[in-house]
């Protein structure tokens, strides 16, 4: 059974952090010290970090940061395809002898 999860490419989006009030979110670790960085106020990324700190900072005890190549989820594993931002991740799942990225 999969846990609920999220990623940074739902970081503005509350649903995918703080309405599942049990939920377990996984996440690269730098990409949340990236989005959470209060350096960045004031720069052209300042709204897109405040909705992540809202978003983010009230679940951080319920995030766990996975690595590249880490399967952190049976049948999960993290690819982290830099460009949108350092380690922004793809996910490889698989079952059996099946594998898919996505």
């Amino acid at each position: 059974m999969f846990a609920p999860t999220a990623t940074i490419s739902g970081y503005r989006y509350k649903l995918c952090f703080t309405t599942i009030s049990k939920a377990q979110n996984y996440l690269s670790e730098n990409d949340f010290n990236f989005w959470t960085d209060e350096k960045l106020l004031g720069t052209h990324l300042e709204l897109s970090v405040k909705i992540a700190r809202n978003n983010l900072l009230p679940v951080r005890e319920r995030i766990l940061f996975f690595k590249d190549g880490q399967e952190f989820l049976p049948g999960v594993q993290a690819m982290f395809t830099p460009g949108h931002t350092k380690e922004h991740a793809c996910f490889i799942l698989t079952s059996g002898n099946e594998s898919v990225p996505m």
